[in-house]
C-alpha cells in the first residue's frame, strides 16, 4: 500500500505507516520529535498498518503540512536506521562497558603472600641486565 496522505483541511493531514518497514517504536520515537507542532493522533487502520493523524497547532497552509509529512517520514528513517545499529552494536559496547568498569569496580586486596623482593626481570646467565624489586625501584624515586 502507498503511504498516502490525506489532507482533509488546511491544519488536518492523514497518512499511513507500514509497520513491516517501520516499527511502532521508531514511529512514537519520530512522533516524539513532531510534538512542538502537531498533535498527533495513533491508531491501527489495519493489522501492520497505522494510521497517523497531525492536526496543527497552529493554522497554516496544505503544503506546510504536506511538507512536515515528508519531514516525518525522513526522521521515520533516521530513528528506524538508528534502532537497527543500536541492536547491532549492542554486544560490542556491552564488552567495551564491561572492560571499563571491570578495571574500576574489582577490589584487589593485597595478599600477605607477596614478596615485595620479586624481581621485575627474570635473568638467565648470560644476561647482564639489572635486576630491580619494589623496594630498590621505591628508593630510587624517594632519592630523585
Amino acid at each position: 500500500m502507498d503511504n498516502v496522505i490525506e489532507v482533509l483541511k488546511d491544519d488536518k493531514a492523514i497518512f499511513f505507516v507500514n509497520e513491516e518497514i517501520y516499527s511502532l517504536t521508531a514511529v512514537m520515537k519520530t512522533a516524539y520529535m513532531f510534538i512542538e507542532k502537531v498533535y498527533i493522533y495513533f491508531d491501527y487502520e489495519k493489522e501492520k498498518l497505522i494510521r497517523v493523524e497531525f492536526i496543527l497547532k497552529e493554522v497554516k497552509d496544505k503544503d506546510f503540512l504536506k511538507k512536515l509529512v515528508g519531514e516525518f517520514y525522513n526522521e521515520l528513517l533516521n530513528q528506524t536506521l538508528r534502532i537497527k545499529i543500536f541492536k547491532e552494536t549492542k554486544h560490542i559496547r556491552e564488552l567495551i562497558l564491561g572492560r571499563a568498569f571491570y578495571n574500576t569496580c574489582v577490589e584487589v586486596e593485597e595478599s600477605s603472600s607477596l614478596n615485595k623482593n620479586i624481581p621485575y626481570y627474570e635473568m638467565n646467565g648470560k644476561d647482564e641486565k639489572e635486576i630491580f624489586s619494589d623496594d630498590e625501584i621505591s628508593k630510587a624515586w624517594e632519592e630523585s
